[in-house]
């Protein structure tokens, strides 16, 4: 059985392939969580930290921050078809950077977690996932600011992705 890790596209051109980043990936890569068995997904387990909180708010302030997985579904669906598009006019090759991040939260319960795995299959490698390791109360508080439940974060925007990227990377050294 061939497990799929959920971070195979290149990161983002602001990440450069230094020694430095690739270990800060594959120490990420090394605490894995399984989303999905039937589908065979790991994603990386990361702390919710302070500096992975302050991203998730600047994601949030900056209208980069969707949440739920119907309005992330249709965002992505909508996306995927615009590529797809795209990709037929000009012949040109599909994404092969990760340009958003899925975030779960640590409690979702097994559907929701295969349904994630089911939007990353569909949308690799420029789809890339991560499973805090906090329950979705304590992700909404902490990326909102505000009471509530968060189980599934998507990080949309270029600027905020590269933040949140950046804290997950430091955080993981």
């Amino acid at each position: 059985m061939t497990w799929i890790n959920t971070w195979q596209g290149a990161l983002p051109k602001s990440f450069p392939d230094t020694d430095e980043i690739l270990q800060a990936k594959a120490d990420l890569l090394s605490k894995a969580f399984t989303v999905s068995v039937k589908q065979n997904i790991t994603s990386p387990l990361v702390e919710l930290n302070q500096s992975i909180q302050q991203a998730l708010f600047v994601a949030l302030k900056d209208q980069s921050l969707v949440r739920g997985i119907d309005n992330v579904e249709t965002l992505l669906n909508r996306e995927k078809a615009g590529l797809d598009k795209l990709a037929k006019m000009d012949n040109s090759s599909a994404p092969r950077r990760i340009s958003r991040l899925l975030i779960l939260s640590n409690d979702c319960a097994p559907r929701l977690y295969e349904k994630a795995a089911a939007m990353l299959l569909q949308n690799r490698p420029r789809l890339a996932c991560i499973v805090l390791d906090a329950d979705s109360s304590e992700l909404c508080r902490k990326a909102t600011g505000k009471p509530g439940t968060a189980k599934l974060l998507l990080v949309s925007g270029k600027n905020a992705l590269n933040l949140v990227l950046k804290a997950i990377l430091r955080s993981n050294r």
